[in-house]
C-alpha cells in the first residue's frame, strides 16, 4: 500500500515589499565585486557589481521590523548607466561631465533620504518581487517620515550573492588566457568632502 503524500509548489515564500510610493533613507552601500555576465550573445565579461539598499516607511512588515528593499547596478557613471540615471534622479538635477568624470562617493549615500516607488515584477518562475521603480529627492515636507538607521543590519543574503558572485569569476578568470601585469601607477588623491552627498 502506498504512503499517502502530496506534491505542491514550496518556491519562496517571502513577501516582496508592498507597491507604491513611500518615503525611504538610503542604509547600505555594498561592493558586491565582479560579476559575470552576457548580454544579447555577446562575449561574457565581469562587470563591478554595486547594490544600494534602502529602509522605507512601508506599514511594518509582519516580524515588526522595517521593510527594506535593493537595488544592483554596474558600477559606471557613464552617460547611458542605469546608476548615472538613478542618482541623477534621485538628486534631481544631471551630473556635468566635469562631475561624472570626477566619479560620485558612494559611501556619502548612507543616510541619504530618498522618495522611492516601488513596482512589483513576475520572474520568469512565475515568483513575484519588488524593484525600485522610481527615485526623486524627498520633498522637505516628508523629511521626518523617513526612517533612521537605527538596529541596520545588513542581510545574509548580500553576503551570499558576493560569494556567488566571487566564485563565478574567479572560475571565469581561470579560463582566460594569462595576462602581463600591469603597473597601476599612483593612487588618486583622496578627494576634499563638500556639502553635497552625492
Amino acid at each position: 500500500m502506498s504512503d499517502h503524500k502530496t506534491a505542491k509548489d514550496d518556491g519562496p515564500t517571502y513577501e516582496p515589499h508592498p507597491k507604491g510610493q513611500f518615503a525611504a533613507r538610503c542604509c547600505d552601500v555594498i561592493d558586491l565585486g565582479f560579476k559575470v555576465e552576457s548580454f544579447q550573445q555577446q562575449d561574457a565579461e565581469l562587470k563591478d557589481k554595486t547594490a544600494l539598499v534602502f529602509r522605507t516607511d512601508a506599514p511594518l512588515r509582519e516580524d515588526g521590523k522595517l521593510w527594506q528593499i535593493g537595488q544592483e547596478f554596474t558600477h559606471s557613471m557613464g552617460k547611458k548607466s542605469n546608476m548615472r540615471k538613478f542618482l541623477q534622479d534621485w538628486r534631481g538635477e544631471p551630473y556635468t561631465e566635469e562631475e561624472a568624470k570626477a566619479g560620485v562617493p558612494l559611501d556619502k549615500l548612507e543616510g541619504v533620504p530618498a522618495l522611492v516607488t516601488i513596482a512589483h515584477k513576475v520572474s520568469g518562475a512565475g515568483n513575484t518581487y519588488a524593484i525600485i521603480a522610481g527615485i526623486a529627492p524627498l520633498p522637505k515636507k516628508m523629511l521626518a517620515d523617513a526612517p533612521g538607521l537605527e538596529g541596520y543590519t545588513r542581510a545574509e543574503f548580500w553576503q551570499t550573492r558576493k560569494d556567488e558572485y566571487a566564485k563565478a569569476a574567479h572560475a571565469f578568470r581561470a579560463r582566460l588566457p594569462t595576462q602581463p601585469a600591469s603597473d597601476p601607477g599612483e593612487p588618486a588623491p583622496d578627494e576634499p568632502d563638500d556639502d553635497l552627498p552625492f
